[in-house]
């Protein structure tokens, strides 16, 4: 961000395009520094705004995956039952001594199922659901008005 803000000070944006010409960067980091800038702007940014904005756009990719898997551990620990028939299907398949690869997940029914539940009851994204505003013919089957869809 320091660095941003220095080309922009120094009015050598174009040295960052990578077409070199004049072609002017406008990316979200310039968006955020513009609005900082601007004295008149009704939303009032301070460098730590724009540090966690940024923070929180390049977590955003990585932390639902980890969220999703962090929830399965959970359940699994509160449900050792459903645990210990998860190892013996991993075990049964992919032996004692041998780590899971991406490859043999579809000889894992018991084990997807595990993680399909876990993103049913905690999904790592709002689910924003949908209201019919008038009747509606969705895959050969009529909806009603006010119908919710997922």
């Amino acid at each position: 961000m320091k660095k941003r803000e220095e080309v922009r000070n120094e009015g050598e944006k174009n040295k960052m395009s990578s077409a070199g010409g004049n072609y002017k960067i406008n990316d979200f980091l310039d968006i955020l520094l513009d609005t900082l800038e601007n004295w008149e702007s009704k939303i009032k940014l301070t460098r730590e705004n724009i540090k966690a904005f940024m923070f929180e756009l390049l977590i955003a990719g990585t932390d639902s995956s980890g969220i999703v898997v962090e929830w399965a551990m959970s359940e699994l620990i509160n449900h050792p039952n459903i645990l210990q028939k998860a190892r013996e299907e991993i075990d049964s398949v992919m032996g004692k001594n041998q780590l899971v690869k991406e490859s043999d997940i579809q000889d894992l029914p018991y084990t997807q199922a595990i993680f399909k539940e876990t993103l049913r009851l905690h999904p790592p994204i709002p689910i924003f659901d949908r209201e019919s505003t008038e009747d509606c013919n969705i895959a050969a089957m009529i909806s009603q008005q006010k119908l919710f869809c997922l």
